[in-house]
């Protein structure tokens, strides 16, 4: 069996899935006082969908590295793998920690860019720290963006939908493809104005990196929030 970067990663992410899971699942079930419809599928929702998400991507990527061949042995690989390992972890207990306190989009964004921005780098070295304190506030900040464009205007919709007595603007499908339509939007207009940065490799991956982040984010908002009513953790977002 290998036990090379990434497979020792997965392994490792199947652990932690597996214990979020049951962490999930032992939280107290909260429902929306008024949803007669029963569309809440209660506040266990989020962190079970999330854990079983981890645990179904984590198993894929390790048995897809059990079929491939070996790779040559490397002491700075190992090197790496081992400090990439402890990073996951700390990340990963920050994330069930602070879930609550901080909030899902700036908990989900953090732990989105801070593990896909070290996995592209395949290492946790001090010369990274600088790129990657800058490619997360931006991204931490973008995302913030993204999800203020889009809850206002879904506010906007849910108001003038009720003032002008017009369905569709209440319906929450119809309020979630709008968000995602502006989030779409955003994205693309952030993708032009940073073009520049492609010339660049070291902030061509920050870039890419901070698109999977917000985009990411704010999908897994909008199916849980929008779709799913899910009253999730606002934390330090209030708005």
């Amino acid at each position: 069996m290998r036990t090379g970067l990434r497979s020792t990663l997965a392994l490792i992410f199947v652990v932690f899935s597996l214990l979020y899971i049951v962490f999930a699942v032992s939280v107290d079930q909260n429902r929306m006082i008024g949803d007669q419809e029963g569309w809440d599928p209660g506040s266990r929702a989020v962190p079970v969908a999330l854990g079983v998400l981890m645990l179904v991507l984590s198993i894929y990527i390790f048995t897809r590295e059990q079929r491939e061949p070996p790779e040559e042995p490397s002491d700075t690989r190992d090197a790496g793998a081992r400090k990439l390992v402890v990073l996951a972890l700390v990340v990963c207990l920050f994330y069930v920690l602070l879930f609550r306190i901080i909030g899902f989009i700036l908990v989900t964004a953090t732990l989105l860019f801070t593990l896909s921005f070290f996995s592209r780098k395949g290492d946790l070295l001090f010369r990274d720290v600088p790129v990657y304190g800058l490619g997360l506030f931006a991204a931490v900040s973008f995302t913030l963006l993204v999800y203020t464009a889009g809850r206002l205007a879904t506010r906007w919709m849910f108001y003038f939908g009720r003032q002008l007595s017009i369905p569709l603007l209440g319906n929450n499908l119809f309020r979630a493809g709008a968000a995602m339509l502006i989030a779409a939007g955003l994205i693309a207009a952030m993708l032009v104005l940073s073009r520049g940065l492609k010339k660049s490799e070291r902030w061509k991956d920050v870039r890419n990196v901070l698109v999977v982040t917000t985009a990411t984010t704010e999908i897994l908002y909008l199916v849980f929030k929008q779709i799913f009513t899910v009253d999730l953790v606002g934390g330090l977002v209030f708005w």
